[in-house]
């Protein structure tokens, strides 16, 4: 496996898409995945099965919060020097409406602004088949160098 700790943040994603480096254990486990990546931009793709599903039979809101989170991440971690790595300081999603299992969903995220120690971004998330908009977040993501993770 590569190793992150020196790499720029668009190295250190690509590097993961094509599996040189291991995503983070939650996005496997919710089956998640970026699917494109450039810079202040990223996708990420997923699509609710009946693990992640809320009482009422549709995605829990945590499943599309941690889409869009990804995905709002990796738009900013593609701005990122080496070096630096990105942590969630702030995060607000409103949902738009009930998402119904095996719904493949599309998250596309944006960076708004990249300062040196924070950085702000916004994401919308819809359906890749009904084009239909389910979410949209933004959130704020602190620029942490890596000698101090």
């Amino acid at each position: 496996m590569t190793d992150p700790k020196n790499m720029p943040g668009m190295e250190i994603l690509r590097a993961m898409m094509d599996g040189r480096i291991a995503a983070s254990p939650i996005l496997h486990t919710l089956g998640i995945y970026l699917s494109s990546i450039a810079p202040g931009t990223a996708v990420a793709l997923g699509r609710p099965d009946s693990q992640v599903l809320n009482s009422h039979g549709m995605a829990h809101g945590g499943y599309l919060s941690t889409l869009a989170d990804s995905a709002i991440g990796a738009a900013v971690l593609t701005l990122a020097p080496a070096g630096t790595t990105v942590a969630t300081v702030q995060f607000n999603i409103s949902f738009v409406r009930p998402v119904s299992p095996r719904t493949l969903l599309a998250c596309q995220a944006f960076t708004l602004n990249m300062g040196r120690s924070l950085a702000s971004a916004r994401a919308e998330v819809e359906g890749m088949e009904d084009h239909l908009l389910y979410a949209h977040a933004t959130a704020t993501y602190s620029l942490i160098q890596r000698a101090r993770v």
